[in-house]
């Protein structure tokens, strides 16, 4: 099945030098982050990015854990975009922060930088192992695994291993944001131990749209629209 995309070019019949994909949640569609204005926020600012809004398609985690699922977005999208643009961004919420972060450990190098949106952290199996190891740095150190997990396919232990390595490394750049009140906050305040406190936004909120609208904008802001001096 091919990957459905809609595309929002910066200027039509030419290439911006930036690309910004856009990887909605589980039941979601790229036609709800057009209603909720995530494609809006990029253009108000005058940011120089094309957008494109893609479909994975993914209705449960073990779509976006499977390799197929990700294999298919570096194939058809990512892979093929870092050829053609200098940079390439992908903002995904929920589960399509989940994919992000599958896809950048699966495949680095690809992609310039993440904003992670209120992401899946993966089972409580997985969280709440790393989380009875003491946190990231101790758990790897000790390997540990629930069963039936820590195989050569299983993504979700290589996000976490991946994060754990990823301190200090330049690309790709990561921004987290998330409401203290999502029910995923436990894991997603492990995955911000692995940031720079700089790049990690927690803010009042639920795993909801506009708590996800206001993380967006503020990520945008903060990390473009002020360092370009875009009022």
């Amino acid at each position: 099945m091919t990957l459905r995309c809609l595309h929002d070019a910066l200027e039509p019949g030419r290439r911006a030098d930036a690309l910004m994909v856009l990887l909605p949640g589980a039941l979601q569609r790229p036609e709800d982050l057009i209603e909720h204005g995530h494609a809006r926020a990029v253009r108000e600012r005058g940011l120089a990015f094309d957008i494109v809004l893609a479909d994975p398609g993914l209705a449960h985690i073990g779509e976006a854990a499977n390799t197929q699922a990700v294999d298919r977005l570096d194939e058809e999208l990512l892979r093929p975009a870092s050829r053609q643009y200098r940079e390439v961004w992908i903002a995904g919420i929920s589960l399509g922060g989940f994919l992000a972060l599958a896809h950048a450990a699966r495949y680095p190098g690809v992609t310039t930088g993440l904003c992670l949106l209120a992401p899946y952290p993966g089972t409580r199996m997985v969280t709440g192992t790393i989380a009875r190891a003491g946190g990231l740095d101790a758990w790897m150190t000790t390997g540990e695994a629930p069963r039936g997990y820590g195989g050569e396919d299983d993504d979700e232990c290589r996000i976490w291993r991946w994060l754990a390595g990823h301190r200090g490394q330049a690309r790709p750049e990561m921004h987290l944001g998330y409401g203290v009140s999502d029910r995923f906050a436990d894991g997603q305040r492990l995955m911000a131990s692995a940031l720079p406190e700089e790049r990690v936004e927690a803010i009042a909120g639920d795993h909801d749209w506009p708590t996800w609208e206001r993380l967006w904008r503020s990520f945008l802001d903060r990390r473009f629209a002020r360092a370009a001096n875009i009022p």
